[in-house]
């Protein structure tokens, strides 16, 4: 497809246009062509002085390195080293607790078909998806030729998005006006602006030749990049570009810098089969990120604090990220924990002398030989303190109580049949009996998996249990239940109910 004369001076003249670089992007340090980046830091325990940092290693060729030795990583807060014994470091492909979400935008307009550049990018993309962690991680994809074609919402349902890439990526090579930026722009919204059901570890990956329909339109051409690049920066989504080189590369500046104002990559692809050797190289660029698992109290709380990391190579050179500013929350104060400890020690202490108390007068009062009238056995339920019928299976008042559902054993044993409620928005199981729901087996860890309600909806979690948690036979690390699911917590077996 070759480009009219107003095209290039269009594109040579937009490609003069600077973008704002974003607040807050880590964009990648290097030396020699090899690089470091700090993508994301997660602070959901940040109070508590637990952070989680996601960096990534390249070398000059966009290739990922690998140090996974502790040792070999520093993170600095605020400028000053945290000790290094307080750093863990595992891959991302290898870390059960830690992923990302990831939204594929691929061109398929007469242009990309007709160079031989969709196919190995839809091939590339259904390689991305499938090396994903299922239930851990997310993704979509999204097709743009003049309109917009989406598999949907980010979902941990992998297979859902690698089904619909077969049977939704058929080539359009009629004549189509690419809606380059809308699709990217809609691929930017898909990000919740929360990290509570997406975490912060979040990346877009565009494989385009960089031509878009406001091509003639300058002006508004760099309105839309750059409420593409505050959106992408409140969302802390970077975005990767993949530059397919038809006749003229004049398009793909733009695309080039927002991948670098955003902390992404930007590699150009000059025949079909780099399309798809550059997406393999993005995949092993995400599942290849270092996921650093810190705990430090050296911070201000309630107040922005700089991170950035440092990394030492096998011959000694130390290369550092560029920095990344977060306002922290409060620190978490553990002097009304103190409080509570003296405070329930007191109540305690009062308790045994009021109970040694009525036991001395019991003992006193006590007749000889008169009969004692005794009534029916009865013991505690753990769930609502009511005194029942040990007999009972399911406990008559957690039934007649608000719930949300129910888990009811099926495996054989004395546990057989009985039910347990839940009835809190954030319930644990385990065999401590300081869960939400306590079941006392063998098999089943002190706190061994948690079950999130939210929007009628049962998110299910383990939580490193020693033997593990199951839905329906298959082994999990955090999946949503329906009505009728079977849930195994090691080798209890229970039925998940909703309430009618």
């Amino acid at each position: 497809m070759h480009a009219t004369l107003g095209r290039r001076a269009a594109w040579l003249c937009l490609a003069l246009i600077t973008l704002l670089a974003a607040p807050g992007v880590a964009l990648a340090q290097t030396t020699g062509g090899i690089s470091l980046r700090l993508d994301a830091i997660d602070l959901k325990d940040a109070a508590r002085g637990d952070f989680v940092l996601y960096t990534s290693y390249l070398d000059k060729y966009r290739r990922s390195l690998k140090a996974g030795d502790a040792g070999q990583w520093s993170v600095f807060l605020n400028g000053e080293a945290v000790g290094a014994d307080s750093t863990k470091v595992q891959l991302l492909r290898e870390d059960p607790e830690h992923g990302v979400a990831v939204v594929l935008v691929i061109a398929r307009y007469s242009a990309v078909v007709m160079d031989g550049f969709f196919k190995p990018a839809v091939r590339g993309a259904s390689n991305l998806v499938s090396q994903l962690s299922p239930n851990l991680d997310q993704a979509a994809v999204l097709l743009y030729s003049d309109t917009v074609d989406a598999s949907g919402r980010l979902t941990p349902i992998l297979k859902d998005v690698t089904s619909w890439l077969d049977t939704e990526a058929k080539p359009m090579p009629e004549h189509a006006t690419p809606s380059l930026l809308d699709a990217v722009d809609q691929a930017v919204k898909l990000f919740p602006a929360d990290f509570g059901t997406v975490g912060p570890n979040r990346v877009v990956v565009v494989v385009t030749d960089g031509f878009d329909k406001n091509v003639a339109n300058p002006t508004k051409t760099t309105d839309m990049l750059k409420g593409i690049e505050d959106r992408a920066g409140r969302a802390n989504v970077r975005i990767n570009v993949i530059g397919t080189f038809i006749d003229t590369d004049e398009q793909l500046p733009t695309v080039r810098k927002l991948a670098g104002v955003t902390g992404g990559t930007y590699r150009q692809a000059r025949t079909a089969n780099e399309v798809e050797e550059f997406l393999n190289h993005t995949t092993a660029e995400i599942n290849d990120q270092h996921v650093i698992r810190l705990h430090t109290t050296a911070f201000e709380g309630g107040a922005q604090n700089t991170f950035h990391v440092e990394v030492t190579d096998d011959s000694g050179h130390k290369l550092p990220s560029g920095k990344v500013i977060k306002r922290l929350p409060e620190k978490e104060s553990h002097v009304l924990k103190y409080v509570l400890f003296g405070v329930g020690g007191l109540v305690a202490l009062l308790l045994f002398f009021l109970l040694g108390r009525a036991i001395v007068r019991a003992a006193r009062n006590r007749g000889g030989d008169a009969p004692v009238a005794v009534g029916p056995e009865t013991t505690g339920c753990r769930q609502c303190g009511n005194r029942i019928d040990p007999s009972w299976k399911v406990c008559k008042y957690c039934e007649a109580l608000p719930h949300h559902g129910r888990l009811t054993v099926t495996s054989s044993g004395p546990l057989n049949g009985k039910a347990f409620f839940i009835k809190e928005s954030q319930t644990t199981v385990g065999k401590d009996a300081a869960n939400h729901i306590v079941i006392d087996e063998g098999s089943v860890s002190k706190r061994h998996a948690g079950i999130s309600v939210k929007d009628h909806k049962f998110e299910l979690q383990d939580f490193a249990s020693t033997n593990k948690t199951w839905v329906n036979g298959q082994e999990i690390h955090k999946q949503f239940l329906k009505d009728g699911d079977e849930v195994g917590f090691g080798a209890v077996k229970l039925v998940f109910k909703l309430k009618k």
